[in-house]
C-alpha cells in the first residue's frame, strides 16, 4: 500500500519537524507494511526510516492508495485533486 503524508512539519508554515504529530502516524503506518511518501515543502530532510521525501505532490500520488493532512501548510491549498487519482 502506499500512502502519502502530507506535511512533517510541527506546525503550519515552518521547516521544523521536532514534536511533529506525523512522525507518529508514519512510522505506525509503516508498521502496517505502507511504503509512505511524505510532502512537505519546509522540510529539506526526513531520515530513510520515515518514507521517502517528495517535493511534488503530483508526482508523489501516483501510486498512492491513501492521503493524509498532518500540516496545514499554506501550499496545500492549492492542490489540484482532479490531477490526483
Amino acid at each position: 500500500m502506499g500512502s502519502i503524508s502530507l506535511g512533517f512539519s510541527y506546525n503550519e508554515n515552518v521547516g521544523d519537524p521536532r514534536e511533529s504529530p506525523a512522525k507518529t502516524l508514519v512510522k505506525n503506518l509503516n508498521l502496517k507494511g505502507a511504503n509512505v511518501v511524505i510532502v512537505d515543502p519546509y522540510i529539506e530532510h526526513v531520515p530513510s526510516d520515515y518514507g521517502i521525501l517528495e517535493h511534488d505532490i503530483y508526482k508523489a500520488s501516483e501510486d498512492a492508495d491513501l492521503m493524509v493532512l498532518i500540516t496545514a501548510h499554506e501550499d496545500f491549498k492549492s492542490i489540484d485533486f482532479k490531477r490526483i487519482k
